[in-house]
């Protein structure tokens, strides 16, 4: 999956360092401990990159 293509609605992804929401175009890190995996979590807005 490449970053700098498409816009995710609802996407699930696994990040090393814990899990993040994207909000706005911005991203958000939430650090959690208890998930040892560190899935990563984000919304994104509706609309289109150019």
């Amino acid at each position: 999956m490449d970053l700098r293509f498409g816009i995710w609605a609802f996407g699930i992804g696994i990040w090393d360092l814990g899990f993040g929401i994207w909000d706005l175009g911005v991203w958000i890190w939430i650090w959690d401990l208890d998930l040892d995996l560190g899935f990563g979590i984000w919304i994104a807005w509706i609309g289109e990159l150019e």
